[in-house]
């Protein structure tokens, strides 16, 4: 059975046997972990590493021997090879451990894994994603602890703050744990201080800047542009980056024509566009046409040049500005 948070969890908890925690989000990875075990508080924890397969069959001997009269047992297990196990943990019976939890705990799971599906169609199971926080889940987390707190901040940062945590994957709480210390102080939070204390030079990622750049994404690519230049980022990195990109839209688009497959050809592109990425780089093909994305291209490689022969040329961002709001326009 499928639960989006943990939540609607609560209401079942008695009737659960077997959890799988999944998905790239490390943080609410960890946090439905220790929520999970705390409900659980009163069972002996054991931890198991399904990359030795000789812990399969230790689960398997402790189920089997059972007694309901003895100590209850959380068994808190790691599966980096999903499907490698599959046919070994179907065989066991989890049902009926009245004295015995399981959390299984793995990375990124397909939607075609054997393994996700055994856990979703089970109503017995729980089966708990952990993708990464969207926009609306951000500024709930901000909101809540601010209000605990009894701590007050603008609209507008807020959404800075919102946007600036969708954009670089963080660790949220230690963020906003250190914003709450700084507010404590008495001291003001703005813009500026807020990216002094938040590791802005950890979280820049250029794929981030490219597709808000080739989306059209206005706002999220004004705070990128500043956290690149915080960074003192190459322009010139930025530049080619955009220029493959913008290849990999055209090849896409072709082999999509040849062969009709939209999925046949995202693979055939090397390398590879990530998992999170896909259905953006899907949005993205539908609205770049060939011959704009040819324009486009001609300006990056004028703009390339000039960054290769003028140290001083400092209108770059607003190259990046101009090709983001052409894409505002094409996708709206």
């Amino acid at each position: 059975m499928i639960f989006k948070d943990i939540e609607n969890l609560t209401v079942s908890f008695k009737e659960i046997s077997c959890f799988l925690i999944y998905g790239p989000n490390y943080e609410k990875n960890n946090l439905y972990l220790n929520y999970i075990s705390s409900i659980f508080s009163q069972y002996t924890r054991h931890f198991l590493d399904f990359s030795n397969l000789e812990q399969v069959d230790i689960l398997e001997q402790e189920i089997s021997n059972h007694d309901i009269f003895a100590q209850k047992n959380l068994f808190i297990i790691n599966v980096p090879y999903p499907e490698k196990v599959f046919k070994k943990i179907k065989k066991i019976n989890l049902n009926n451990i009245d004295n015995i939890r399981i959390i299984f705990k793995t990375a990124e799971l397909k939607k075609n894994s054997k393994f996700r599906s055994f856990f979703e169609k089970s109503p017995e199971y729980a089966c708990l994603p952990c993708y990464e926080n969207n926009q609306d889940e951000i500024k709930k987390i901000i909101m809540k602890t601010l209000k605990l707190e009894n701590l007050k901040i603008s609209e507008n940062l807020l959404n800075f703050m919102v946007i600036f945590f969708h954009q670089n994957r963080s660790n949220i709480s230690n963020e906003i744990e250190k914003i709450v210390i700084f507010l404590k102080t008495n001291q003001e939070l703005d813009e500026v201080s807020f990216l002094k204390i938040t590791n802005t030079n950890k979280n820049f990622e250029l794929e981030n800047l490219i597709y808000a750049i080739v989306s059209g994404e206005l706002k999220t690519l004004d705070i990128l542009l500043r956290l690149k230049k915080r960074n003192n980022f190459s322009n010139i990195l930025v530049v080619n980056s955009l220029v493959n990109h913008f290849y990999k839209l055209i090849y896409f688009k072709e082999k999509y024509q040849l062969i009709g497959s939209r999925q046949t050809a995202l693979k055939s592109l090397k390398p590879p566009i990530f998992f999170k990425y896909q259905e953006e780089f899907f949005t993205q093909s539908k609205f770049w046409t060939i011959s704009l994305i040819q324009g486009t291209l001609k300006k990056l490689f004028y703009i390339e040049k000039k960054l290769k022969t003028q140290s001083d040329f400092d209108s770059i961002d607003f190259v990046f500005f101009s090709i983001a709001k052409l894409a505002y326009k094409l996708k709206y």
